[in-house]
C-alpha cells in the first residue's frame, strides 16, 4: 500500500493495532504480535466499501480526490482498519 493510499485509509478514531492494516480479513503475518483479528464480514460492516476495497483487496482510490488530500487539521492520525496512530 502506497503512503498517499495509507493517508487517505486514516481516522480519529478506532485505537487497536497496526500489523492487521491491508492484509485479507485482518489476519496478520506474525502471529505473536498480532492484537486484532477481523473476519471480512466483521470488516465489511466497519468500514465503508472504498475503505474496504483500498484495505483488504489492495485496490487504489482516485488521486487527488480522497476526504484527506488537502486535510491538514491537528491531530493523532490513525489506522482506519486496526487504530494505530500513524502520524500527528
Amino acid at each position: 500500500m502506497s503512503a498517499f493510499n495509507l493517508l487517505h485509509l486514516v481516522t480519529k478514531s478506532q485505537p487497536v493495532a497496526l500489523r492487521a492494516c491491508g492484509l485479507p480479513s485482518g489476519s496478520c503475518r506474525d502471529k505473536k504480535n498480532c492484537k486484532v483479528v477481523f473476519s471480512q464480514q466483521e470488516l465489511r460492516k466497519r468500514l465503508t466499501p472504498l475503505q474496504y476495497h483500498v484495505t483488504q483487496e489492495k485496490g487504489t482510490e482516485s488521486a487527488f480526490e480522497g476526504e484527506y488530500t488537502h486535510h491538514k487539521d491537528p491531530g493523532i492520525y490513525k489506522c482506519v482498519v486496526c487504530g494505530t496512530p500513524l502520524f500527528k
